[in-house]
């Protein structure tokens, strides 16, 4: 039964009685959900990761929420799915997506990954806002 669950859910298989198990986005969200920094935009992320794209869900607000998002999704395989679900779930995703290349050039060259050189991204926000504002006027 565990074995069963464990097949579907997460990619398991087993061999010669060993639990052998492939790295699926499943199974990173799952250790994710257990040991990451979790915000409302980064759930949207894990939620399409698995194939659930929610309409709406929460997208990133600020420089923090975006190293959130950042580092799941630089835990997560197939990177391009993920992105292409991201983009149906809200004008603000998709022109997220847009420019995501350009933002976490701009996070990583301010602040680094996790905030490793410095507390504060004046830079990376305006260029959030540039993209939530224009996809405001279009509204």
């Amino acid at each position: 039964m565990v074995e069963e669950f464990l097949s579907l859910s997460f990619g398991t298989y087993f061999s010669e009685g060993r639990v052998m198990t492939k790295k699926t986005n499943k199974l990173v969200v799952l250790d994710w959900f257990l040991n990451g920094e979790i915000g409302e935009s980064s759930k949207t992320i894990a939620r399409c990761a698995c194939g659930i794209v929610e309409k709406d869900g929460a997208y990133p607000l600020d420089p923090d929420d975006f190293n959130r998002c950042l580092l799941l999704m630089n835990m997560l395989h197939d990177k391009k799915i993920v992105m292409k679900r991201l983009r149906m779930v809200s004008p603000f995703w998709s022109a997220l997506v847009d420019r995501w290349s350009e933002i976490e050039a701009v996070f990583l060259e301010e602040v680094g990954l996790n905030w490793k050189k410095a507390r504060s991204a004046p830079c990376t926000y305006a260029l959030m806002k540039v993209v939530e504002d224009r996809v405001r006027s279009n509204i």
